[in-house]
């Protein structure tokens, strides 16, 4: 579990305190992708190292002539705007440009669970493997309950639980949901996933809510 401090918060009501809080450690954990920014940044420094070869060698009396420029010279002259392969050319840098400016804004997948602290000064947060652990150990708890697995993925934690009874009873499928509920509330995440159970009983046949 990590905590982490922010800035100081000035008097507001309990009610728009926990919001505020609670936005400031979903968002605390939340991961930027970097990669877009490196690409960039090496076809940026490629780019200026050929310009500077380029240039450097022609103050010496002969240009180092790495990039074909005459042949390129000459087709961009000849070539309408309309040309389709200048059409194609320029939606696809459009497209990879869109593509890094999206994967640069739009976060990855939380490296925390954050969890609800009422303070924005108090930001916590929770491994996900000690998160579906938990909630784990609470399913293997339930009477008739033999093992459990635990996987939280996209709002929602999936609970495998697998029972030796010939017959898995909608009443153990139901224990097993508010088992793996009630670990939830008291963990407290920000945002409160969705429990789906499967329960396999001895016959192994599946048996879900």
């Amino acid at each position: 579990m990590t905590a982490a401090g922010t800035h100081p918060q000035a008097d507001v009501p309990p009610r728009r305190s926990g919001r505020r809080a609670n936005h400031a450690a979903a968002h605390a954990f939340r991961p930027w992708r970097r990669w877009p920014a490196v690409i960039a940044s090496v076809v940026l420094m490629a780019l200026g190292i050929i310009a500077a070869i380029e240039i450097i060698s022609a103050l010496f009396g002969g240009a180092a002539r790495i990039v074909p420029y005459e042949p390129l010279r000459r087709w961009a002259t000849s070539t309408p705007w309309n040309d389709p392969a200048m059409l194609t050319g320029a939606a696809i840098a459009a497209l990879l440009g869109l593509v890094l400016l999206l994967a640069a804004l739009i976060p990855g997948r939380p490296r925390l669970v954050p969890l609800r602290t009422g303070d924005r000064d108090l930001i916590m947060g929770m491994q996900r493997r000690s998160f579906t652990n938990a909630v784990r150990h609470a399913v293997e708890d339930v009477d008739g309950v033999r093992e459990a697995k635990a996987r939280l993925r996209r709002g929602r934690v999936r609970v495998t639980a697998t029972t030796s009874l010939l017959t898995a009873a909608p009443r153990l499928t139901e224990a097993v949901r508010q088992a793996a509920a009630a670990k939830i509330r008291a963990l407290a995440p920000v945002s409160t996933p969705d429990v789906k159970v499967t329960v396999r009983d001895g016959k192994g046949r599946r048996h879900g809510t």
